[in-house]
């Protein structure tokens, strides 16, 4: 299991004491996934279509967030 978080700022002077800072990260952002192993399916008297198959997953999908910070 691995999960790679990534991350982008720039810091912009808008006069001596005033800043703006722009950043954007990533988390999991190779999009790699992890099933849950509680939650396959083994009832061979159930449904033999979902015998074996995961129905969770122990990670999110990639995510993404931006922000605008001003520092005064």
């Amino acid at each position: 299991y691995f999960s790679v978080d990534t991350g982008l700022a720039k810091v912009f002077s808008v006069t001596e004491k005033n800043q703006v800072k722009v950043a954007w990260e990533t988390f999991n952002a190779t999009n790699s996934v992890r099933f849950d192993p509680a939650s396959v399916s083994n009832n061979p008297f159930g449904n033999p279509g979902s015998y074996g198959r995961y129905s969770a997953l122990l990670t999110q999908g990639r995510r993404m967030q931006f922000s605008l910070r001003y520092s005064f």
